[in-house]
């Protein structure tokens, strides 16, 4: 047939753009994204990625993100890792927010091997560890009552140049319930030097009530209340030394560009806090400038 051609099928962009609906902008992709990214709409956020690929646009670390956030929402573990992978294959360099995302989509999934291996792998690549990713080792490893890795994590914690958080306490407190028999002395413990540090001992009460009981765990509190003013002031001493009474103090915390700031960065609200913790305490970013950690918490 002289003059036959295959017709080039239309892209969904130009489609709308065809009936009127103007291009949408990357502003808007990435907005979309990110609220996909937590309410868990995964199917979602998969087709504003195609949408963007169709519209001209060039995917970053940041919507890749939003989709590896939206597979641990809905316990997808798999499919966080094919995200993770397939960033990589695009020549798109996972940042910290990236690895922290993985590691809790095995933390969700209670893959610990698998979590370990990334955070292996992030040591490797470059990116540096930071509160967040060792917050979210130490809520899976609460759940196994391991203790003495917490402790090891939190000193990693304070190695690394970063304060401690009320997260990582109530991780250490949550794991003394799961022990046989719990271990009342070093929930108390841990509950001493926390207040010691300034940080909120209201936020633990009730996962300390569920290691030395209610009536302890009110009293407890309201005697840090009257010893120990209620500010944040940081450690960088080891947690052995920084106990009632010693005076430990550190360096502001600091995200990978040296820029002070607290602890606030990618915590998967699903999951759920140690019975006292507020689940925003480490909120998804909404934008490309809140990818890395903000000062917050």
């Amino acid at each position: 047939m002289q003059g036959s051609s295959v017709a080039r099928q239309m892209t969904l962009s130009e489609i709308l753009q065809d009936v009127g609906v103007p291009r949408k902008s990357l502003r808007s992709y990435q907005h979309e994204i990110s609220v996909c990214s937590h309410t868990g709409d995964l199917d979602r956020a998969e087709r504003l990625l195609n949408e963007m690929y169709e519209g001209g646009f060039t995917p970053t670390e940041f919507e890749f993100n939003g989709l590896i956030h939206a597979c641990t929402r809905v316990g997808d573990k798999q499919r966080a890792e094919h995200y993770f992978e397939m960033m990589r294959l695009r020549g798109i360099v996972p940042d910290v927010v990236s690895y922290n995302s993985i590691i809790n989509a095995c933390a969700v999934s209670g893959d610990e091997e698998g979590a370990q291996q990334w955070l292996a792998q992030m040591a490797q690549n470059g990116a540096r560890p930071n509160v967040v990713t060792y917050g979210t080792l130490c809520k899976l490893l609460a759940r196994r009552g391991q203790v003495e890795k917490i402790e090891n994590l939190m000193e990693s914690v304070v190695a690394d140049g970063h304060s401690l958080n009320e997260y990582h306490f109530a991780s250490l407190i949550s794991a003394c319930s799961f022990t046989n028999p719990p271990d009342q002395k070093k929930a108390e413990q841990a509950f001493f030097n926390m207040a010691e540090r300034g940080l909120r001992t209201t936020s633990v009460r009730r996962c300390l009530a569920k290691v030395v009981g209610h009536q302890r765990a009110l009293l407890l509190v309201r005697r840090a209340a009257r010893k120990y003013p209620v500010f944040r002031h940081s450690s960088s001493t080891s947690l052995s030394t920084a106990m009632p009474g010693s005076e430990a103090m550190a360096a502001p915390h600091r995200d990978p560009e040296g820029r002070a700031c607290t602890e606030s960065e990618t915590f998967d609200p699903r999951m759920e806090d140690h019975e006292g913790l507020a689940r925003d305490s480490y909120p998804w970013p909404t934008s490309p400038e809140g990818s890395g950690l903000r000062v917050q918490l």
